[in-house]
């Protein structure tokens, strides 16, 4: 008898007697074949091969969705770490989901690429046994996907429609949980296995069970193009050229095109006018079809449509019904108008449900206000796609009963509010409403004219606009009601100017006088689109706002096209009203701006270089008038240019003049051939003119155009022949003047050249003229230096070929290449910076012998030279020294040894060769015995830097466990000897690290391991405890835990001397897990109490003071607690310190009592800082800890600092709902979201907050999932949902919410 218990499910399993092992989510290995999974998996994914992914009746009339490809892409493209291995497929109800799903699943397939699909909707199960056991599966499925993986490229797993899961009548979670989990269980398997997910886009961001996948990688997916629509008509044999514009928009959507494929009869007219017009037809075909016996489909649908509106579900058991209707139903499930999956049935698709449950509603003569309206009946979320399509249906086919019922709902207080937005926004789109339906809008404002303001910004058509503006006179409230109809008038005007532009800017200019006309004005500029009617820009020049850069320059931007003169001249102005900032910049610094700028070349390219020529002249025009005011009259750069270098296209926002000098450069240079009269005119301004950049922007097109403008190149460089001298002062002009002279010289004539060489060598600025000194090759010079460096910078550039045409200048340019060897030509690159760690050439340490490197040593000494300066320097000489000793240790720690003792050297040099040999492999204990060698015979030699360097070496012993008394002695020596600091920065820790006494104290305590030296370490630091700077000092705190089990009590005492005057510096040095007082209050607290007695007096001390005795009170500590209570009643700062560290720990469920008790102390506390503290605390608090804190949660909401809360709160409640995901749950949290109109309205420029308690809200309405089911908590999150979509702070979100809830299910 076989007494082991193998469970591998998820059921309970009691054992009442145990004999033998017990083996829990143990399932045999799998031992089937490839080839058989494979073969498996093809018979399992049936449901989705199955799907219909044609149009219409022809099999041959597809679309291969584009998507698919994409999401092939990512299937087989390799993850970056950070990647995830699930990707979502995801867009609105009949969008086509399922049919990419299955085009996805034949093209892996045809790729021989193992696939397994499963169609969630069609196989609802309440835990994975029952899924293997639904698809005939032997093993685990995640098991079968890990043994394939061994050896396949690539493995997927499709599982489509989870969103139908979700939206099913029952409130059973585990369907759903079902397949989360086994998502979960294959992710997890390895990057060779791609999970491919569907789901409507709403489900994914309001769903609470399907959230977790919105931040993966989706796919949207997109309504057809005109390409896709146009393949399936020509297969229907229809020409797109006869259907309209809107009407081939309306087929875009698949359902759309499906339907119409369906119905579609070249005996009829072809097009429909909306959705209901197509249902309709489907109806007639399919419903009330010639070819019925009797009229059981239309008795059946009709009942079927009344009981799922309701019980508000999509989904109902056909079992009910089977007994009168079953040859009606299989009729419907044959021609596709039902779907059927085993019981359950539902129609084809969430519209068509929509439409035929407004039909049946409206031809049973039934009551929408009444079914609505009635007793205990649930005025959910569910109802209104029916309410919305009843009304529409009503009003196209009873337009008097249509009014009569929009009164009742609009004015009835029994209505939610959810549906009376709803009516009003289906209102607000009629392109032509009715006279009834405005009268209705005109007893709007005299009977509720709270939602008669939500009608005016909701309007969205020409005729809502005219009879709100021409007849109801909406804007003569801005004059007296401004506060109350101000912003709902913005709202409608900001819509009139997207879809009429002429007659917002009408009403616009009509506008009556008031006090907050010229900011809506402003407010409203931003958002035109459309400058045809120069009225605007009157209406700019009137209202705009320039201190608002962003709506100012968007502005212009936009109206480039139509007025560049006018947005130009604008630009000018603003340009002259802008003063110089603090670095002379002559632009705003605004990324607005230069955007304008960029966005003015690109729209009107020749204008913007007329305008930015213009700006250049004025800019070097002002500057030399300055110059000339001063007495200066020479060729110049200019400090606004001072950093310039041409990089085209390469300009941050900052550098605007720098772009509009690139674009000038390189619009003369691309354009000469075609604009030769306008850019030469250009060309002959910028050289009147003594300015070396402007000079610069015209060379590159000389260079290019050099045969063309050949004779211009040579009057410019004879009639400049001052530029031969003062080339140099511009790096820039340099540049480009010497490429000049090489690329156009040799097209010169012989007498050109002549006068050009003249020029040459007649170049011989004053500064040449001068005596100076150099050092050079161990030589100190003395002299004219440079003398004929300019013009051997000229000659330099000329061909060799063309220099040796003239003995005079080719015996010049060797004599002084001799001198100077070579001067090369390099383009300036903007601002850089140069460090004076010169080497010599590699070649050079190649060959260097021992000896060659202790005479470079004794010679290269300091850093500090001239700008001409070549002499090697220390720094630069001794890192190279550091990386070959790096490279060779076996070599060159014997040069080490060799000039240990050679005090000519600088020890600079031994204590990079050491820093070269710790980042070797050399051993260590080699290296110690040479650096106590070193510290016995150069100890007294090291100073700053270099000691700096040397006690950092010592890290490396302390290591490798390398400490000697030498070392210690070291160390030691360093801090008794050395200077003491003063603080420089706020930070005493940088400051003391930073100097050879506090990194000598800071390894000095890193030596704790060494018994040994116990008595040196504390009493060297015992003797400068009560005599060191606070930098010095601070260096001993920091780490003075180290030194705790060396000798605890010693060290107590060690800590009270060094902090013995209290200073605040010291006080506040950040808590850490080698903070002394973290262990100290172990050791001997009662001797630890005179000293927070008196740290609590000083203001520094606060936060970290607090923190200890917070953790002293947790541990019990004798008087900790009335010491913790005497800091909290003077301090601000340790309130909110101790609630951060409380909230920290409450998950310990030692501290957890202690913790909570912290956290309830100061709910009514007034300060900011102390409500900061309790909002950052819910983005770290676990969702475990829900039911415990739930007085707290309660208490919070209607606190002080509750009042402060954000996002935060409100994402934590979202957090505990996904994880718990039950009603009791969700009902709390739907009573904490209930007080949120107590707490401050949301304030972008103040908190975060926006839809988080939105989201609560629906999060916990989906998990109570009941619809169907009176409770007082769905009433309570309708309540609360009301209250939010009556705040326009909400409302804006909660409309966008309600429109993707309306889309999916439409």
């Amino acid at each position: 008898m076989d007494n082991t218990i193998t469970q591998g499910g998820n059921k309970n399993l009691n054992i009442v007697n145990n004999y033998a092992p017990i083996n829990i989510n143990q399932t045999p290995k799998c031992n089937l074949s490839d080839e058989q999974i494979y073969s498996d998996f093809i018979i399992a994914s049936e449901d989705l091969n199955v799907h219909k992914s044609f149009f219409g009746k022809d099999s041959n009339i597809y679309i291969e969705r584009k998507d698919v490809k994409d999401i092939e892409d990512w299937i087989f493209k390799d993850l970056d770490p950070n990647d995830g291995t699930i990707a979502v497929i995801a867009g609105n109800a009949g969008y086509g989901k399922s049919v990419i799903a299955k085009q996805l699943f034949h093209s892996l397939r045809n790729k021989q690429i193992p696939v397994l699909a499963l169609k969630s909707d069609k196989l609802v199960v309440n835990n994975v046994e029952e899924l293997i056991k639904e698809l005939g599966f032997e093993f685990q499925i995640d098991d079968l996907v890990q043994k394939l993986s061994e050896d396949a490229e690539r493995i997927v797993v499709i599982i489509d429609q989870i969103d139908a899961l979700s939206q099913s009548l029952s409130s059973n979670r585990n369907p759903l949980n079902t397949y989360n989990r086994l998502i979960n269980r294959i992710s997890k398997i390895g990057p060779k296995v791609r999970l491919v997910i569907s789901c409507r886009i709403y489900d994914l961001e309001y769903d609470p069970y399907l959230q977790q996948y919105n931040n993966l990688k989706k796919f949207i997916i997109k309504k057809l193009d005109d390409d896709e629509i146009k393949q399936v008509l020509k297969g229907l044999e229809i020409s797109p050229e006869t259907l309209s514009a809107k009407f081939l928009d309306f087929l875009k959507v698949p359902i759309h095109l499906e339907i119409f494929s369906i119905v579609f009869d070249r005996n009829k007219p072809i097009e429909f006018s909306s959705l209901q017009e197509l249902y309709a037809e489907y109806w007639r075909k399919k419903i009330l079809s010639d070819n019925l016996k009797d009229d059981s489909a239309l008795v059946f649908i009709k009942e079927l449509s009344n009981k799922m509106f309701t019980k508000q579900c999509i989904t109902i058991d056909q079992r009910p019904f089977e007994n009168r209707y079953l040859s009606a139903i299989r009729y419907l499930i044959s021609e596709g108008v039902i779907v059927s999956n085993g019981n359950k049935i539902q129609f084809v698709h969430q519209s068509f449900f929509d439409y035929t449950n407004a039909r049946c509603f409206v031809d049973d003569e039934r009551s929408i206000s009444n079914e609505i309206l009635k007793e205990n009946n649930h005025q959910g979320l569910f109802i209104r796609s029916g309410l919305r399509h009843i009304l529409t249906y009503l009003r196209e086919i009873r337009v008097d009963e249509y009014i009569h019922e929009l009164k009742i709902l609009l004015f009835n207080e029994k209505l939610r509010f959810h549906l009376k937005l709803l009516i009003i926004n289906e209102l607000s789109f009629l392109n032509a409403p009715n006279e009834d339906e405005k009268q209705i809008i005109k007893e709007l404002k005299e009977k509720d004219e709270f939602l008669f303001k939500i009608f005016i910004e909701s309007a969205n058509s020409e005729s809502w606009f005219r009879f709100l503006f021409e007849n109801m006179q909406i804007q003569q409230n801005l004059v007296f009601s401004f506060n109350e109809y101000g912003n709902n008038i913005f709202q409608a005007l900001r819509k009139m100017l997207y879809l009429n532009s002429n007659l917002a800017i009408k009403y616009l200019t009509q506008l009556p006088e008031s006090v907050e006309k010229k900011n809506l004005i402003s407010r409203l500029l931003f958002f035109v689109n459309d400058f045809s009617d120069v009225k605007i820009l009157n209406l700019f020049d009137t209202y705009s706002n320039p201190s608002d850069l962003h709506d100012f320059f968007s502005f212009l931007e936009n109206a480039l096209k139509l007025h560049p003169d006018w947005v130009i001249k604008k630009l000018r102005i603003f340009f002259e009203n802008t003063k110089p900032d603090d670095l002379g910049r002559l632009f705003s610094n605004h990324y607005e701006e230069g955007s304008a700028y960029e966005e003015l070349l690109k729209e009107q390219s020749e204008k913007a270089i007329e305008y930015f020529v213009e700006l250049l002249i004025l800019i070097v025009e002002k500057d030399r008038k300055a110059r000339l005011k001063a007495g200066i009259d020479n060729y110049f750069t200019g400090i606004q240019f001072m950093f310039y270098a041409p990089q085209k296209d390469n300009h941050s926002s900052h550098e605007l003049l720098f772009f509009i000098c690139d674009s000038v450069m390189d619009y003369f240079e691309k354009h000469y051939p075609t604009k030769k009269i306008q850019i030469e005119y250009y060309i002959d301004q910028f050289t009147s003119t003594k300015s070396l950049i402007l000079h610069s922007l015209v060379i590159p097109t000389f260079i290019k155009h050099k045969e063309k403008l050949s004779d211009k190149i040579f009057r410019y460089l004879t009639q400049h022949s001052e530029l031969f001298i003062e080339f140099d002062s511009c790096s820039v002009y340099e540049y480009y003047f010497r490429e000049l002279l090489k690329e156009t010289y040799p097209q010169f004539s012989v007498d050109q050249k002549l006068t050009i060489n003249e020029l040459i060598l007649n170049a011989i600025p004053v500064k040449e003229k001068t005596k100076s000194y150099r050092y050079r090759k161990g030589v100190t010079e003395k002299g004219m230096l440079w003398h004929g460096l300019t013009m051997f910078k000229l000659l330099s550039m000329i061909p060799e070929d063309n220099r040796k045409e003239f003995r005079s200048i080719d015996l010049k340019y060797r004599e002084l290449q001799r001198k100077f060897e070579k001067v090369p030509n390099k383009k300036p690159t903007g601002i850089t910076v140069t460090s004076a760690e010169t080497v010599m050439k590699n070649d050079a340490y190649e060959y260097m012998t021992f000896e060659h490197w202790k005479q470079t040593f004794r010679e290269y000494k300091g850093d500090i030279h001239s700008f001409w300066d070549e002499k090697v320097s220390e720094t630069g000489h001794s890192r190279k020294f550091e990386e070959l000793c790096r490279i060779k240790p076996e070599k060159f720690h014997r040069l080490i040894e060799e000039i240990i003792d050679d005090k000519r050297i600088p020890v600079t040099y031994i204590v990079h060769g050491f820093e070269g040999l710790m980042k070797s492999d050399f051993p260590t204990h080699k290296i110690c015995d040479m650096f106590q060698n070193f510290i016995n015979l150069r100890e007294d030699e090291l100073t700053g830097y270099p000691l700096q360097m040397t006690v950092r070496i010592t890290d490396y012993f302390i290591r490798n466990g390398q400490i000697t008394n030498t070392i210690i002695s070291f160390l030691c020596n360093t801090i008794i000897k050395q200077t003491d600091d003063q603080p420089r920065n706020n930070d005493l820790i940088t400051d003391a690290i930073n100097t050879p006494r506090g990194a000598a104290v800071n390894r000095l305590i890193k030596c704790h391991n060494f018994k040994i030296f116990e008595e040196k370490i504390f009493s060297t630091l015992e003797n400068i405890a009560l005599k060191a700077s606070s930098v010095t000092r601070a260096a001993a705190i920091y780490e003075l835990a180290l030194l705790h089990n060396l000798n605890s009590k010693r060290n107590l005492d060690l800590f009270l001397n060094l902090m013995w005057d209290y200073d605040p510096g010291l006080l506040s040095i950040p808590l850490h897990k080698l903070h002394p007082l973290v262990y100290l209050i172990h050791v001997d607290f009662e001797k630890l109490i005179p000293f927070f007695e008196k740290a609590t007096e000083i203001e520094e001390s606060h936060q970290v003071i607090s923190h200890i005795l917070f953790f002293a009170w947790l541990n019990d500590c004798e008087r900790s607690k009335e010491l913790l209570d005497n800091i909290l009643s003077r301090s601000v700062i340790a309130k909110a310190t101790v609630i951060g560290i409380a909230f920290n720990n409450i998950n310990d469920e030692k501290s957890f009592e202690k913790c909570y008790a912290i956290i309830m102390q100061f709910l009514n506390e007034d300060e900011k800082e102390i409500a900061d503290k309790y909002e950052h605390a819910f983005y770290h608090l676990k969702p475990k800890l829900f039911s415990q804190i739930e007085l707290f949660l309660f208490n919070y909401v209607d606190s002080n600092v509750g009042i402060q809360r954000d996002s935060s709160f409100y994402e934590y409640l979202q957090k505990c709902l996904q994880k718990y995901q039950n009603r009791e749950t969700a009902e709390k949290c739907i009573d904490l979201t209930r007080k949120f109109s107590n707490h401050l309205k949301p304030d972008i420029s103040q908190r975060s907050l926006t839809k988080e308690p939105l989201q609560v809200v629906i999060d916990a309405y989906s998990v109570i999932r009941d619809y169907h089911i009176q409770t007082e908590h769905l009433e309570f999150a309708m309540d609360t949902f009301d209250a939010m979509l009556k705040m326009s702070e909400y409302r804006g979100n909660m409309k966008t919410m309600l429109n993707k809830l309306d889309e999916s299910l439409f």
